[in-house]
């Protein structure tokens, strides 16, 4: 099941693990992002299920307004509507890497052990460590 399809981004139900999916493109902006995350919160929803697979490879840098809203916007909602798994498989970019780590930072600050979180270096290993849970 499609939940958005760009160029940006794409998010989709995985019902085989099942999960929330969403790849990110290269570069987006803050209108694209925001769209891409709430369409990822309206997965959850529809889907009932809150694990996640972001794939992040591709990502470039998460501008600092983007990981403010991120942190007291979307994230709170996100948990509101069951997300508690995540499974991120890493960005070949620096600066993405050093952007996911202050977001995921703030995640367990917040939300601790009732949040689980994992950074891995492949998709197969997010779908392992996912099936292990």
């Amino acid at each position: 099941m499609t939940f958005l399809n760009e160029k940006y981004a794409g998010v989709i139900f995985r019902p085989e693990i099942p999960c929330v999916h969403i790849t990110w493109y290269g570069y987006a902006n803050t209108e694209q992002s925001q769209k891409a995350l709430n369409a990822v919160i309206d997965a959850m929803v529809e889907t009932k299920t809150g694990v996640v697979i972001a794939d992040v490879t591709e990502m470039k840098v998460i501008n600092p307004e983007m990981q403010e809203w991120n942190h007291n916007t979307w994230m709170p909602q996100a948990v509101k509507a069951g997300y508690s798994v995540l499974a991120l498989v890493q960005s070949n970019d620096f600066f993405n890497q050093v952007s996911v780590n202050n977001i995921i930072a703030e995640y367990k600050k917040d939300y601790g052990d009732d949040f689980k979180i994992n950074v891995v270096r492949t998709q197969k290993e997010a779908e392992e460590w996912i099936s292990n849970l």
